[in-house]
């Protein structure tokens, strides 16, 4: 259109997006932790809205930590499959008690 600039933007780089997700989880990760949140940045393009869901969704059942050393994180309504490099996080449609986001 005109009068209108596109602009493109890259994600946050993995780095970013571990510093990102403890800030807004308010805790330390570990080596697990970080690589964790490492899948979750490549699986989100870095996107860091995305990511920033994904964290308080996270921090809301248990902590981020806690999601990446157990695996326990279906009740986030999130999962992720495959390693480091081929992570995948999928959000679903509604989370428990129905509510949706």
């Amino acid at each position: 259109e005109a009068g209108i600039d596109q602009i493109e933007l890259d994600g946050l780089q993995p780095d970013a997006c571990v510093a990102m997700a403890q800030d807004v989880a308010q805790e330390s990760l570990d080596a697990t932790g970080v690589q964790f949140v490492q899948a979750l940045g490549e699986a989100t393009k870095g996107n860091p809205f995305f990511l920033g869901e994904i964290v308080r969704s996270l921090k809301e059942s248990g902590g981020v930590g806690h999601a990446a050393a157990t695996g326990d994180f279906a009740e986030s309504g999130f999962s992720i499959q495959g390693g480091e490099r081929t992570g995948r996080a999928q959000r679903h449609a509604h989370r428990p008690g129905g509510r949706r986001h």
